[in-house]
């Protein structure tokens, strides 16, 4: 899935197969299925060039690697923007038949730098533009970088769920009587669950744009020739957005940015609580470390 991972001895089979001369050639039912994703898409609108880019080019795939299509088109902004919607929407996320391979597009107008990727197939051409590399970076040679980093976002998660289970206990007091000093204590719960989520959202923010810049300060630098890096993607920048990937907290911490934003930047009524209690209940599966402790501690009470 990343350069994370474990590297594999040869690339994804079910996605490259071998021409007559022995080069390495996407399967024909793999290229079948992306011409018909892609005239879905673009309806007829001429495509300029289209290259599948990503850890599929490489060694250091997984079953479920999405296939990551760059088309570039020649076409206004506002339909360029109908475009990408219709991709988000209507096209991505499709797997290539008999895998558990997502096709996703990206249109744009530019050809992107292809310094930014370690392997680019060219559709059009059928040929290789960049041949795949073996670089990767070993997680466990590293880990120990990251602990802290985890156990402080996991702190954070720690507090929200604490905050909603009180808000809970709060509530259901007031339900046989509490007095009225329990309001002021559901204030200053709901205050703690707001600083723990906006806490949460702030590291999201941070980690996706030092990434961002990262990537735009070093594909610079390889289009000069000057990058120190063998690969873009080794930067300590994307391993660390890597890192949090592995361990799902990327698609967490982008759903409760999605529910601040809904919130209009805090976190204050039952509703808001009730669906920051939901995502933190898809962190990241039934098989979280704190799974157990979390659905014995709630007991089925509701804000």
């Amino acid at each position: 899935m990343s350069i994370i991972d474990e590297k594999k001895d040869k690339l994804d089979p079910t996605i490259w197969g071998r021409s007559a001369d022995g080069s390495v050639v996407l399967r024909e039912e793999v290229a079948r299925a992306i011409r018909r994703k892609t005239r879905e898409l673009v309806d007829g609108i001429p495509v300029r060039g289209a290259h599948l880019v990503g850890s599929i080019t490489g060694y250091y795939y997984s079953p479920d690697s999405d296939l990551d299509i760059n088309l570039v088109l020649d076409v206004s902004d506002e339909l360029l923007l109908a475009l990408r919607d219709r991709a988000k929407t209507k096209v991505n996320g499709q797997f290539v038949p008999g895998t558990k391979h997502p096709i996703n597009f990206f249109v744009r107008n530019e050809t992107p730098s292809l310094s930014a990727f370690d392997g680019v197939y060219d559709l059009k051409r059928d040929v290789w533009v960049k041949k795949p590399t073996d670089v990767g970076v070993d997680l466990f040679s590293i880990y120990d970088d990251f602990k802290q980093h985890l156990s402080e976002l996991d702190a954070q998660i720690g507090e929200a769920w604490r905050s909603i289970i009180d808000l809970d206990k709060l509530k259901e007091s007031l339900k046989y009587g509490g007095s009225r000093e329990i309001y002021r204590k559901i204030k200053e719960r709901l205050d703690d669950l707001d600083d723990a989520i906006t806490s949460l959202v702030a590291e999201y923010d941070d980690v996706h744009q030092k990434r961002v810049e990262g990537f735009e300060r070093q594909i610079e630098l390889a289009d000069r020739g000057l990058s120190p890096y063998p690969s873009l993607n080794v930067i300590p920048e994307n391993i660390r957005y890597k890192v949090l990937e592995r361990y799902h907290y990327v698609d967490f911490l982008k759903k409760l940015r999605e529910v601040l934003e809904s919130a209009d930047g805090k976190i204050d009524t039952p509703q808001e609580v009730q669906d920051v209690r939901e995502t933190l209940q898809m962190f990241p599966n039934k098989d979280h470390f704190a799974y157990g402790f979390i659905t014995k501690a709630l007991g089925g009470l509701r804000l």
